[in-house]
């Protein structure tokens, strides 16, 4: 997404706008008095008692006026103008930067794991079920350990194995679990043998040369969590019959 330069910070504008205010109003209230007004002189009058003299009160020259001070009545209107320049001025600085401002739109989600149960909530199914005796006190003190996710893991791939020939409903449980704590099932049939992928239990002859060392099916799925094998799947391997006829 292309970067968009940055507006006028607003806290820059309203310190300029205040600084200009106070230099408006220094300005005014600075301005130099008039000088003051010549005073005449007024002779001395001797008063009836020779004992006493008036002190001359002095006055002011006709025609020349007192200086005065700064008028606040011109001064508030133009301070009120410049706080209000700098008040719009922030305004207008915020509404530029919400008007230029990109929009990020969210990242969609990334795409999870399949709604299921979770591993401890399918292990406590199978025990509550009854279907032996025995797998029930084992996950019982399983769970009453307080046992980790790969603990878990590992009792509900040995379980749903046990399980999977007379209880498939309870092995389907299982399998939902795992799915939906990220462990995927792993199928070899029709992929090339490798022994570090595979564990091969039997073999099938095959007279199809480009059969031979190839998976003919798989025995029991192997398990992967993440970019971790937990169990390579059991497979039957496809060798070449030097027989005819077969």
């Amino acid at each position: 997404m292309q970067r968009i330069g940055r507006p006028v910070a607003p806290v820059a504008v309203l310190v300029t706008a205040l600084i200009v205010a106070a230099w408006v109003l220094t300005a005014c209230s600075s301005r130099p008095a008039a000088p003051a007004a010549p005073v005449a002189p007024i002779a001395s009058i001797a008063a009836p008692n020779p004992s006493r003299s008036v002190v001359p009160r002095p006055r002011p020259m006709p025609g020349i006026e007192r200086a005065a001070g700064p008028d606040w009545r011109v001064l508030l209107p133009i301070g009120l103008l410049v706080a209000g320049l700098a008040v719009g001025a922030v305004i207008a600085a915020v509404a530029y930067a919400n008007r230029r401002r990109p929009v990020m739109t969210p990242p969609a989600p990334a795409p999870g794991w399949p709604a299921g149960p979770t591993l401890d909530s399918a292990l406590r199914e199978v025990a509550a079920s009854g279907a032996s005796q025995a797998v029930t006190q084992q996950i019982q003190r399983l769970l009453a350990e307080g046992p980790g996710r790969e603990a878990l893991v590992q009792a509900c791939v040995r379980y749903r194995d046990l399980l999977a020939d007379r209880y498939p409903q309870l092995a389907g449980t299982l399998a939902a679990a795992l799915a939906a704590s990220g462990v995927r099932e792993t199928h070899a049939d029709g992929q090339p043998f490798d022994g570090r992928l595979h564990e091969a239990v039997d073999v099938a002859p095959t007279a199809d040369p480009r059969l031979h060392d190839r998976v003919a099916r798989t025995v029991r799925c192997g398990y992967v969590d993440g970019d971790r094998i937990l169990r390579v799947p059991t497979v039957v391997v496809y060798r070449l019959s030097q027989e005819t006829g077969t």
